[in-house]
């Protein structure tokens, strides 16, 4: 982390794990990009003077019953929100 307080995503998966936020898994997705790629893709447009627009970086995309699956398991005082569609937890439908 590069500011000493928590924030962002970050900050949504403290949350979550609290159980104050997210308290229905919803039939959506995050994305997530490693820090160090998208300042390498920073560089990259700061390097090329052509280079205008927005630019998206991506590694992967989860789905939030995977998210919270994957918290479930590390994390394991974590109380799973219940699913808001109708499927089966850590399963894509």
């Amino acid at each position: 982390m590069f500011h000493p307080e928590i924030h962002g995503s970050l900050n949504l998966l403290k949350m979550m794990a609290k159980g104050e936020r997210l308290k229905q898994i919803p039939n959506d997705s995050m994305s997530f990009i490693d820090v160090r790629d998208l300042a390498q893709m920073e560089l990259a447009a700061i390097d090329n003077p052509k280079a205008k627009g927005r630019y998206f970086g991506v590694v992967a995309s989860w789905h939030w019953k995977d998210i919270c699956a994957t918290l479930k398991k590390h994390y394991s005082d974590f109380q799973m929100p219940p699913c808001s569609y109708e499927g089966e937890v850590g399963k894509h439908s």
